[in-house]
């Protein structure tokens, strides 16, 4: 559970693998949730986070769906099982962003450039709206 991992990052039992590329945590999110940034473990790509979540049990990691979707595709998915961390009705991490990202899963933003000629960004228009609803 997601209290007893929060427990075992204070008491430096367990740690988390950040992508160094990442910001998910601001300084006032480290004491609540990590307790110190001795819990922390760096690596620099999702990949590498994955590799080292997997070989080493004490580790856990914060990953996104592309994310799991390109780890059940390699080879390193034979050899290892990752299990979802879930939150008890009512329960709360500490950090609201991380607690909405558990319970809901985060929502993907692709930016596109304003410099794409008006038919292009109708066409992209088109293909999201007949794929997703406006809302």
């Amino acid at each position: 559970s997601y209290s007893s991992i929060l427990a075992d990052f204070h008491a430096g039992r367990r740690r988390l693998v950040l992508n160094e590329k990442d910001n998910y945590f601001n300084s006032e999110d480290i004491p609540i949730i990590l307790g110190s940034n001795e819990s922390i473990h760096w690596s620099s790509s999702a990949s590498d986070s994955l590799a080292a979540v997997c070989g080493d049990l004490s580790l856990v990691g914060l990953f996104y769906e592309t994310d799991i979707f390109a780890f059940t595709a390699s080879s390193l998915a034979q050899s290892c099982y990752l299990s979802r961390v879930r939150l008890l009705p009512g329960e709360s991490t500490g950090a609201v962003w991380l607690t909405h990202s558990i319970h809901e899963g985060d929502a993907y933003y692709f930016p596109i450039s304003r410099m794409n000629p008006r038919v292009v960004m109708e066409k992209i228009n088109w293909a999201l709206l007949t794929v997703f609803t406006q809302d």
